[in-house]
């Protein structure tokens, strides 16, 4: 069987973002299928906004203040012990549980209805699981570090009482941000590769999306830079355009632009 890295070279960019849209918008046509998308991000959601309020329950059934008054150290333990909790249910369990939601989308981009229990494909056998965490945690741990930072830099930037520093930490911030999300692109066709070729390594993937967006990577920022009126909609109504039509609709024609999708699978 030849490895994905070798068959990289054939995977290439589709060089027009207007087709890949207008295909987009041809495939969520599709009977049922946008439908199906809809209702994966409806269950994803259930579980994430689920998992976080019992772990915000159990953090405000804690009497705090009797704890700090009687034990600080009780109290930070506490404290420590929810923090982790928290941070288990969202690491150890949604993390998994949307690489099997962008294996939906992703069938969506090739036209198929994938079953709705995808989303739970980690939580099938060991291997899925370290497959699954490995890729996503992989996707996700520099884009989750910069915002740290930017957050933090913002916040020092409020912090003091000079306008012109003010000014300096949030311009650190942008460019910060904008150097990650161009040095993230070379990730993008990760996904897309994961869904045909399944039993591939995790490192072999990501060797495989960089040469694939190697000479690529300012058209793929280009094109998600131009899906900013979507997003703007989607903020103004709150997250609900989203879930209808945006997610889907730039998931897809992401995937299309990659030229993933088009492609002989290398699996085989």
């Amino acid at each position: 069987m030849k490895t994905l890295l070798t068959n990289a070279k054939l995977l290439t960019f589709n060089p027009s973002a207007a087709q890949c849209k207008r295909r987009a918008k041809e495939i969520l046509a599709i009977d049922g299928l946008r439908l199906n998308l809809i209702l994966c991000t409806l269950l994803y959601l259930t579980f994430f906004v689920g998992g976080i309020y019992m772990v915000e329950c159990a953090f405000s059934a804690v009497p705090w203040a009797e704890l700090y008054e009687q034990n600080v150290l009780l109290h930070f333990a506490w404290l420590a012990i929810l923090f982790l909790i928290e941070a288990c249910v969202l690491v150890f369990a949604l993390l998994p549980m949307s690489y099997g939601a962008a294996m939906i989308f992703h069938g969506a981009a090739m036209g198929r209805k994938e079953p709705l229990s995808q989303l739970f494909f980690a939580f099938g056998s060991a291997r899925n699981y370290r497959h699954a965490f490995g890729v996503m945690a992989r996707l996700l741990i520099l884009p989750a570090a910069t915002l740290g930072v930017c957050t933090l830099l913002v916040l020092l930037g409020k912090g003091t009482n000079s306008p012109w520093l003010v000014l300096l930490m949030f311009f650190i911030a942008a460019l910060v941000f904008l150097t990650v999300s161009l040095i993230c692109c070379r990730d993008d066709a990760v996904l897309a590769l994961a869904y045909r070729c399944p039993d591939a390594r995790v490192r072999d993937l990501f060797a495989a999306s960089h040469r694939i967006t190697k000479s690529a990577w300012r058209k793929l920022f280009l094109f998600k830079l131009s899906f900013w009126f979507w997003t703007l909609l989607s903020v103004a109504s709150l997250g609900l355009l989203t879930i209808l039509h945006a997610l889907p609709y730039f998931t897809i024609a992401h995937a299309l632009f990659t030229g993933v999708s088009d492609e002989p699978d290398l699996s085989e």
